[in-house]
């Protein structure tokens, strides 16, 4: 039971929900594996944890309980880095270059 509570206070991860379906307390596993998804899915594909992602979908999945629209990444609401602009430039003038040298 100790581990259990150590296990409640410390982490709200995959595995946890997977020890949770294991010992039979499915409402906390669904819980856990709700939590662990969203956290699994970061920024969204391609941008997410794809293991920690898939070992929720199968607790979710053995529940029953469907999985959370989430948004998908979108580079366009993404800041470009300082001086992103200038870099790509500088990338397209050197393929430029070695493309004129083949």
């Amino acid at each position: 039971m100790q581990a259990l509570v150590a296990l409640d206070a410390t982490t709200q991860t995959a595995e946890a929900a997977e020890v949770y379906l294991e010992i039979g307390e499915r409402e906390r596993a669904g819980e856990l594996a709700l939590s662990a998804y969203k956290l699994a899915w970061a920024d969204g594909p391609p941008y997410s944890w794809w293991d920690k992602l898939q070992r929720s979908r199968a607790v979710l999945a053995e529940l029953g309980i469907p999985e959370p629209e989430l948004p998908h990444f979108d580079p366009d609401r993404v800041e470009p880095i300082p001086f992103e602009k200038e870099i790509r430039q500088a990338i397209e003038e050197l393929e430029a270059r070695k493309r004129s040298r083949e």
